[in-house]
């Protein structure tokens, strides 16, 4: 650490009375702002690194320099820095751009190299996770809520409203409407798959229903348990032979061959669903902002906790099955210890409502996308 940096925090922590220590500070940074524009690339380097250390203390003076400087390369490496701190500072990786219209699903391919993400803009748009580049942009005619990506991202399933339920070949932009009676819905909520990616299960206003993913043969319709009040949330348990979806009254697990009622889990209103890795747990939502976990197997209430304010929308386990996320319509993106219901870490998104989140397959990296239409990813704290 820089010996200013230890300056500061000792003035800090010793008080108004110490404060005058800050002026060697301000001179520190001065001087390595300068060395930004060092003929030297050993010179330069170990400025910018040394500011990078200093963090939040040295975005006042980057700041000014950008805009007093006449030095171009001075003003070009400081907006650099400025921009690296601020992600580090806040989590924030990088901001995928869509058509400015209000993004409703985004999801990560299995490799976690490509983002795919839809809502009400009428397109579907496929980025580079790593660069951010925009790879496909398809147009849908119709509002999507709802989508499941398959493992190596070559097509998805989307759903939305009007019954609209297509199949959608992500490297062509073909679309397939094979879905036997999806058009009996008004409005197609959430999709999901299983991991075999063999079926497709579906919730939406007065309809949910399981068919085959390839063929788009309906295998079973479920009954009014599924949907009543809206379904929300849909999501298939690791072994692939049952599924579960989230309503207004209760989760649902059910036959995902059959469409047979397995069990009922937990009372009230449920939102969007998230079931865990090892699929022991599910995550439910409400239009109150409250989050809850439910242990599947017994139906007992793991915790609950007053996550947001308006809607905790669609919650999500990470990989490894340790967190919760949850967002919501106060722009919050907000992590939980899986076991326990303790806040790890909250992002502020200042998008509009946060509407869908997901871990990357490595835990590492959260997206998010909502009102703005704009998918972001996070850091997710070690």
């Amino acid at each position: 650490m820089p010996t200013g940096m230890f300056i500061l925090l000792a003035a800090f922590a010793a008080g108004p009375g110490a404060i005058a220590v800050q002026p060697i500070v301000e001179r520190d940074l001065a001087a390595m702002i300068v060395q930004l524009d060092s003929p030297s690339f050993a010179v330069r380097d170990a400025a910018t690194r040394n500011l990078r250390r200093y963090g939040w203390v040295a975005l006042v003076a980057l700041r000014q320099a950008i805009r007093e400087t006449d030095s171009p390369e001075v003003a070009m490496r400081a907006e650099d820095l400025t921009k690296q701190i601020l992600i580090e500072i806040s989590g924030l990786r990088r901001a995928l751009i869509g058509n400015g219209k209000p993004l409703y699903v985004a999801k990560f391919t299995a490799n976690g190299k490509r983002v795919v993400a839809t809502g009400n803009g009428g397109k579907v748009f496929v980025w580079d996770s790593n660069s951010g580049k925009t790879l496909f942009e398809w147009p849908i005619d119709f509002c999507a809520n709802g989508m499941a990506v398959s493992e190596e991202g070559s097509w998805a399933i989307v759903g939305g409203n009007e019954g609209n339920l297509v199949r959608l070949n992500l490297e062509t932009g073909v679309i397939s409407d094979i879905f036997e009676n999806s058009k009996k819905a008004t409005t197609w909520n959430d999709v999901a798959m299983s991991h075999d990616e063999k079926r497709i299960v579906a919730v939406g206003t007065q309809r949910a229903a399981i068919w085959d993913a390839e063929t788009g043969k309906e295998l079973a319709v479920l009954p009014k348990d599924a949907w009543v009040k809206n379904g929300w949330g849909a999501a298939f348990l690791p072994v692939g032979n049952e599924c579960a979806t989230a309503c207004g009254t209760a989760i649902q697990i059910w036959n995902a061959q059959t469409g047979e009622r397995i069990r009922t889990v937990g009372s009230g209103e449920c939102g969007g669903i998230g079931v865990s890795p090892n699929g022991t747990l599910a995550a439910v939502g409400a239009s109150t902002g409250k989050l809850s976990v439910w242990n599947i197997e017994t139906g007992k209430s793991v915790w609950s906790v007053p996550a947001h304010t308006g809607w905790a929308c669609w919650p999500i386990f990470s990989p490894n099955g340790k967190i919760v996320s949850s967002c919501g319509h106060d722009q919050l993106v907000k992590l939980w210890n899986a076991e326990t219901g303790k806040l790890i870490h909250t992002y502020r998104a200042d998008a509009g409502m946060v509407l869908r989140s997901q871990f990357r397959p490595d835990g590492r990296v959260i997206l998010t996308a909502g009102w703005d239409g704009v998918v972001r990813l996070w850091n997710v704290p070690p």
